[in-house]
C-alpha cells in the first residue's frame, strides 16, 4: 500500500492508536516531516491545557489522512444515513437512527455503541478513504 506524502502546512485529519477500529478523526495541520514515514502535526480543535495554544504531536502516515472534500451536506439527514459526528473536538463516525421532530436534530449510532443527539450542524455525511481516494461508503449499515 503506497503511504502518502504530506507538505508542510496541508490540513489533514489525525487518529489516535487508543480509540482503535471506532477512533475519532480529528482536524490538524503538517507542521513538518521528522522522517520515517512520520510527521508533526498541530490539531486545529484541541487545545493546550493552559488554553494558550493547539497540541502539536508526532504521527506516522498511517493515522493521517487528508481532509475529506467538502460535499454537499443535504437539508435533512434520513434515517440509516452514515455520518460522521463532531464530539470532543474529533469526527466520530455513525448512522442515523432517529430524525427528531424539529427536524434539527438526530439520534445517531455511534461506532462506539453508543447513541447520542446532535445538531444538523455537527454532523456530515461519511465518506471512506480508500487507496487514496475518498469514497462514499456504499449503501447499508457498516459500523
Amino acid at each position: 500500500m503506497e503511504m502518502e506524502e504530506y507538505n508542510e502546512r496541508a490540513l489533514v485529519e489525525v487518529a489516535n492508536d487508543e480509540d482503535g477500529p471506532n477512533r475519532a478523526w480529528y482536524a490538524a495541520i503538517i507542521v513538518t516531516p521528522v522522517g520515517n514515514k512520520r510527521y508533526l502535526i498541530q490539531y486545529t480543535t484541541m487545545r493546550t491545557d493552559d488554553n494558550t495554544g493547539f497540541f502539536g504531536k508526532v504521527m506516522d502516515t498511517l493515522h493521517i489522512r487528508p481532509r475529506p472534500p467538502d460535499i454537499e451536506v443535504p437539508d435533512q439527514f434520513v434515517m440509516l444515513d452514515q455520518v460522521d459526528a463532531f464530539y470532543k473536538g474529533g469526527w466520530w463516525k455513525g448512522v442515523i437512527i432517529k430524525v427528531l421532530s424539529d427536524d434539527s436534530k438526530y439520534h445517531v449510532y455511534l461506532a462506539t455503541h453508543e447513541e447520542m443527539e446532535f445538531k444538523h450542524s455537527e454532523l456530515r455525511l461519511h465518506q471512506d478513504w480508500i487507496d487514496g481516494k475518498w469514497t462514499k461508503p456504499s449503501p447499508g449499515v457498516h459500523l
